[in-house]
């Protein structure tokens, strides 16, 4: 059965409203809770494609716990999820396809839908610490959690397009991509802060989120310093 749902506060702060019948489960990233219904039962989510995708993953990023389970027990419930950082929520309803999401975007989906960890490895696709891309596969809904706006992106076969892999969301599996540098020469890299592309080509479609968390973190990292030196 479906997951029943609806995005409120959009698009700048998007917050999922999801309402389960009895027995009904969603898998969703941790720390995304905003509220539940009482008899929502809250579990970690231990199933063997997300614990593989950890192992795999910490070759890369700190993180101990991926998603969580939510189950209404003794009647309906509600959950409700907002992502980490403020923007929209794609919703996309999957029938017999793969999609490759930046572990940063994902915020949650429909159990039956099954975590792939052959591309858990892909670690050059981003410039920062703790994201990878995982594979999530088959029939069900999928949510996605964007730092801005979000817009899906359809290449037409041969067309292609360069991205700055920040801003990547997610890309179906059948899309082809090979990762440059955003310049010839190291040089104009250093002097433009552009690094590196991943350049996509068609058929296929990309999603892309307008805001960069990537550059936001080197923004906010040397405020950061600045505070614990003068707390110290």
């Amino acid at each position: 059965m479906a997951i029943t749902h609806q995005i409120s506060d959009g698009p700048a702060h998007a917050v999922a409203h999801l309402y389960l019948t009895e027995g009904q489960t969603v898998r969703a990233e941790q720390g995304a809770l905003v509220a539940m219904s009482p008899n929502v039962e809250l579990h970690a989510d231990t199933s063997e494609g997300v614990v593989q995708l950890l192992q795999e993953a910490g070759k890369k990023t700190r993180r101990t716990q991926f998603s969580n389970l939510y189950t209404p027990r003794n009647g309906g419930g509600k959950v409700i999820l907002a992502p980490m950082l403020p923007g929209s929520i794609e919703v996309l309803n999957l029938e017999h396809r793969t999609f490759h999401v930046s572990s940063a975007a994902f915020l949650a989906c429909s159990p039956e839908l099954e975590l792939d960890i052959e591309i858990a490895n892909a670690s050059t696709f981003f410039s920062a610490n703790d994201l990878f891309l995982f594979g999530i596969s088959g029939t069900g809904m999928l949510m996605l959690g964007a730092y801005g706006g979000c817009h899906n992106l359809t290449l037409q076969a041969g067309e292609s397009l360069a991205l700055d892999t920040g801003h990547v969301l997610a890309f179906e599996a059948h899309t082809r991509y090979k990762l440059e540098k955003a310049a010839k020469s190291a040089l104009v890299s250093m002097m433009t802060q552009e690094t590196l592309v991943a350049v996509f080509e068609g058929p296929g479609s990309v999603l892309i989120q307008t805001r960069n968390p990537i550059q936001l973190a080197a923004g906010l990292s040397p405020l950061l310093e600045q505070a614990r030196k003068v707390n110290a």
